[in-house]
């Protein structure tokens, strides 16, 4: 799943008579073999997050490795990144989801379900909007949001 790469390995064959001093014969050669860039063995050694506590008190502590795996990219070793212990990615964390899903489409604040499907198809080459109407449907966006923000926690203009 990590993928392929070609490594050279030399390749030495000794001939010659078994308890001669010399040997009569030797070759030497380089060939290209292919290798997993990780084994299945390597990657259950990956490194695991450093917890403490037993159960419901089990907590992480310190990070462990990981593999990252992204559709059409090389794939990713990295150390996972403990957001509880950063407070900025903490706050993050913590925002609720929304209440409401809007979208802009042609320069119209449209309200979407939850369950919306996402085309991920790249066959269609999209028109790319004019700045000055990507800016306006942007604008209007906000400014429908932020009515809307209004309403519901009741800011006093």
């Amino acid at each position: 799943m990590t993928g392929t790469q070609t490594i050279q390995k030399a390749t030495y064959n000794f001939s010659g008579k078994q308890n001669a001093p010399v040997m009569n014969h030797i070759n030497a050669s380089v060939e290209n073999v292919e290798r997993p860039l990780m084994t299945p063995d390597e990657v259950s050694r990956l490194k695991p997050a450093k917890k403490r506590g037993k159960d419901a008190a089990e907590r992480i502590v310190a990070p462990g490795q990981m593999l990252i795996f992204i559709a059409g990219q090389h794939p990713i070793l990295g150390t996972q990144m403990l957001y509880f212990l950063d407070p900025t990615l903490k706050a993050w964390s913590e925002i609720p989801p929304p209440a409401k899903l809007v979208s802009i489409q042609g320069g119209n604040i449209v309200p979407l379900p939850f369950t919306v499907k996402v085309n991920r198809s790249t066959k269609k080459a999209r028109k790319q909007p004019e700045e000055t109407e990507l800016l306006t449907a942007i604008e209007r966006g906000f400014i429908e949001w932020y009515r809307e923000q209004r309403e519901v926690y009741d800011y006093a203009d």
